[in-house]
């Protein structure tokens, strides 16, 4: 792994790594003795990616052993090690300047030690962690995804010994995952939102009556848009339902389904059920709201992160920005 020049007031020579995937930042600001350890740590954890990638290290006025560790790992190995050399005197400073450097779709910031095993990154929500960092999973699927990506993980269905019961009476049977993608198209003079076509794939096991299934999730799917884009409890300041009717309380009806739908499945017959089968349409009921608050941020800008997103929220969120890329939370 080679270091790219730099001069004394830490600009980067034209010697760079060209198609550059992802960009690692590390501010340092302190003389430390494992900076070559952590180096080579960060390296190869890293490298297990397979994608092209730069080390780009951020070294402040206090860092002068560093820099000179560093700099031996130039004349040893070759790759892209980038070297920021400047003032920086804390960590805002340092990691805008590697962002100002980064050339990576993905651009992450580790620190100067090893807080934690670097080749061990975990997912937490919709981000992967490497250390005290994260990266969103959007990211490392529009960077991977000619090659896939594969994950490993538990889950715990027990209650806790000293915590309330499982509110069904026992652990869940089964685990699945699931995925929606939606196009919509949107009256931005109104902020009504209408699905076109849904394709929704799930974790399925095994299918044994590929007609039944489809229906099932096309339910849940339903569901889900229905709860995405319209159900929404109303109470008065004492507390009491103001919408408890059918009439008032807005459900998806056959007007509202998508033009088209279809379902894709995974089968590898690791269910409980016969051949390895587990349930199905609770899963549909999940992805399809995120996936309609995606394509609504796609046309317009606006990042919905309440449900309903019903015409008048999406309306008001509109008339809230101007600017058509930029999200705007309600």
């Amino acid at each position: 792994m080679a270091i790219s020049g730099q001069d004394g007031d830490g600009g980067r020579s034209e010697a760079g790594v060209a198609g550059v995937a992802i960009s690692a930042i590390v501010p340092m600001f302190q003389d430390r003795s494992d900076v070559v350890e952590v180096y080579e740590a960060y390296k190869a954890a890293i490298e297990t990616l397979g994608r092209p990638y730069e080390l780009i290290y951020v070294l402040g006025w206090r860092s002068e052993r560093a820099l000179a560790a560093l700099q031996r790992l130039k004349q040893r190995d070759e790759g892209a090690l980038v070297l920021v050399v400047g003032q920086q005197v804390d960590e805002a400073e340092a990691l805008l300047s590697g962002f100002e450097r980064a050339r990576g779709e993905i651009v992450l910031t580790l620190p100067p030690d090893l807080q934690v095993e670097p080749a061990d990154p975990s997912l937490v929500g919709e981000t992967v962690l490497l250390g005290s960092r994260s990266v969103e999973i959007a990211q490392l699927v529009r960077v991977y995804s000619p090659d896939g990506i594969t994950g490993h993980g538990t889950f715990s269905t027990l209650a806790a010994p000293d915590g309330p019961p499982h509110p069904l009476g026992g652990p869940a049977p089964f685990y699945l995952v699931v995925a929606t993608a939606v196009e919509v198209h949107l009256d931005r003079e109104t902020g009504q939102v209408v699905i076109d076509k849904v394709v929704h794939g799930t974790d399925a096991g095994k299918v044994i009556n590929v007609r039944r299934a489809r229906r099932v999730d096309e339910g849940g799917i339903v569901m889900g848009q229905s709860l995405a884009l319209s159900e929404g409890l109303v109470f008065d300041e004492s507390g009491r339902l103001m919408n408890g009717s059918s009439l008032d309380y807005r459900i998806a009806t056959v007007a509202d389904m998508p033009d088209e739908m279809s379902e894709l499945y995974l089968e590898n017959g690791d269910g409980p059920g016969p051949f390895g089968a587990k349930g199905l349409a609770e899963g549909a009921i999940l992805a399809i709201g995120p996936a309609i608050a995606g394509a609504i941020l796609d046309l317009t800008g606006v990042h919905l992160t309440r449900i309903p997103m019903t015409p008048e929220r999406v309306w008001a969120a509109l008339q809230e920005t101007s600017a058509v890329r930029e999200p705007v939370a309600v």
